[in-house]
Formats: structure tokens, C-alpha cells, sequence
């Protein structure tokens, strides 16, 4: 399944491909040392490999990750907002299931992932279909998602195993949603926690698109993201 092996400055890149169709983009990025390391998939599906997923990608490496980044728009960078809305119009929570599973697949089957600590984090509509994902597996340890649609159904959300950690802007009008989904997890019993910015779009943390990013917003909430993920997913008291 691998496509090809290059060296990326300090980050070794192994390319992937999967998916119903015409397939999703993933590739490993791998921290120089460390031999049974954390991973963590990382999903986009806002605006594709820009300049903010890439360095995010560098964040969790340098954090001593194994990071899978899996681009659910195929390598497309969409031009305007309008065509990113026809890109995530067009992603179905089938084919990024599938997705998904195959990218878990191929990190269990990773000699240098500890596949005790495997966490997610994604953004979106990306974030939205994760979340639903989520429902009875087994093996990720705990998912950060910011601005995923809210689920509302307890007994669905009940099926999730992985603890999570909910972002959202504070000031995009959406304060009635994001109670009642607080409302739902709370009758469903998981293990989560929702935190809400002082910020008013759902990007408000990519630099790469000025008009709707917040950096005081964003910044404050990628350390609770990495504080986390450290926590429950890369157990950062484990070794």
C-alpha cells in the first residue's frame, strides 16, 4: 500500500492512498527518534494540505507523534470559499468512514506506533463525520474535534469509546447547539469535555485564511488540544 518513501527535511514521509473512489491522501510524518511512539490521525477537510494543516503536521512531530495526515480533499486545494463549500458539500460520512478505518488499519499495523495510544484530531466538517465515526471503535484512545456538528442523540453518542475534547468559537451564534450537545453528553456518560473561544467563525484557528482566523483564540486553544491529547491519547505519565 505504500506509493513511495522520500526524506522531507526531518520528517520521514511515507505516501498512501484509499478510498471508495478516487481516494483519499494520507502519508506518514515521523519524528526522528522514538521507537514505539504515539499516533495520531490527523484529518483535514477544510481547505486541504495548506500552509496551517502543514504546520500543524510539524506541531505533533516535534511533539513526538507519528502522524498519519489524512486529506479527505485528495490533494485539492480549493480556490475561494465557495469552492471549498462544494468540496465539503461532496464528502459523504460513508467514504470517510472508510477512510478512517483504513488509515487505523494501517497505523496498527505500524512497527514504531504503540497501538495502546492512538488519538485524532480534525476540524470541521472532518471533525463532523470523525465524531460519528467514533461510534463503537475501539482502539483510538481519545479524539480532539473543533467545530464538529453537534450530535444529539445520547444513546449514539454513548457508543463512543475514545474520550473527547470539543472546540468551538464562542461568538458565532451557535451558544443554544453547543448547550444541548453539553446536555446529550452528560445523558450519554462518556468520558468529554467541551470548551468554547472567545472567536466568531469555525477557522478561527488556520493563519492561512486572515479573514476569519483569531490568534488569541487559536493559540489558547491548540495548548488545550496538545494538553489533551498529551494526557489521554500519547499518556504522557506512561513511559
Amino acid at each position: 500500500m505504500f506509493a513511495r518513501f522520500l526524506l522531507c527535511i526531518s520528517l520521514l514521509v511515507s505516501g498512501l492512498a484509499f478510498g471508495r473512489e478516487a481516494g483519499s491522501q494520507a502519508r506518514w510524518h515521523w519524528p526522528k527518534e522514538g521507537e514505539r511512539v504515539p499516533a495520531l490521525l490527523l484529518v483535514t477537510s477544510e481547505r486541504g494540505v495548506n500552509s496551517f494543516f502543514t504546520r500543524e503536521i510539524e506541531r505533533w512531530v516535534e511533539a513526538g507523534y507519528g502522524v498519519l495526515a489524512i486529506d479527505l480533499f485528495e490533494g485539492k486545494i480549493p480556490k475561494d470559499e465557495k469552492e471549498a463549500n462544494r468540496f465539503r458539500d461532496g464528502l459523504s460520512i460513508e467514504n470517510t468512514a472508510i477512510i478512517l478505518e483504513a488509515a487505523l488499519a494501517q497505523t496498527l499495523r505500524q512497527p514504531r506506533i504503540d497501538p495502546e495510544r492512538i488519538g485524532l484530531l480534525s476540524w470541521g466538517v472532518g471533525a463532523s463525520h470523525s465524531l460519528r465515526w467514533l461510534r463503537g471503535q475501539k482502539s483510538v484512545r481519545a479524539a480532539a474535534l473543533v467545530s464538529a456538528n453537534p450530535m444529539l442523540e445520547s444513546q449514539e453518542l454513548a457508543k463512543i469509546r475514545a474520550k473527547l475534547f470539543l472546540a468551538y468559537p464562542k461568538n458565532s451564534g451557535n451558544a443554544r447547539e453547543i448547550a444541548a450537545f453539553e446536555s446529550a453528553l452528560k445523558q450519554s456518560k462518556i468520558s468529554s469535555e467541551i470548551k468554547t473561544y472567545e472567536a466568531k467563525t469555525a477557522l478561527f484557528m488556520d493563519f492561512s485564511t486572515p479573514a476569519s482566523f483569531e490568534a488569541s483564540a487559536a493559540e489558547k486553544m491548540r495548548a488545550d488540544v496538545m494538553g489533551f491529547l498529551g494526557r489521554h491519547a500519547a499518556l504522557k505519565e506512561y513511559k
